[in-house]
């Protein structure tokens, strides 16, 4: 997790996303085949993000399901094959990547456009 320089330091005086960092390393440890993980970007800089996607998609490539709870739509864009998208208690759809980024720009907009469906009654 290139926390190596951190090890004699006390886990109590690092910052949220050194944290987050030592609770996927917790999670990984045993080489999980599921990974749940709610809001692993959560207070971490870009170079956090970006290490923290990495390490997630690698679980992924060596057989871990991961399921990520967050409401960071770009991250999710760039890491996930399948999204459900949940919405005041109710799940509005449960769709491919590669077919959201086919009929909307981002999956932002997708988000966006399930919702005024709710909205409008098109989806119960």
């Amino acid at each position: 997790m290139e926390m190596d320089r951190y090890k004699k330091e006390k886990i109590s005086t690092f910052s949220l996303g050194m944290r987050q960092r030592i609770g996927l390393a917790l999670a990984l440890l045993s080489n999980p085949r599921l990974l749940i993980l709610d809001e692993p970007a959560n207070g971490l800089d870009i170079e956090g993000m970006v290490f923290i996607r990495k390490v997630v998609i690698d679980a992924a490539v060596k057989g871990a399901a991961v399921l990520i709870s967050s409401h960071l739509a770009m991250e999710i864009q760039q890491c996930a094959t399948k999204v459900a998208i949940i919405y005041d208690g109710k799940l509005l759809c449960v769709e491919s990547m590669h077919n959201i980024l086919s009929t909307s720009p981002s999956l932002e907009d997708f988000f966006l456009e399930q919702v005024e469906k709710m909205r409008m009654g098109a989806i119960r």
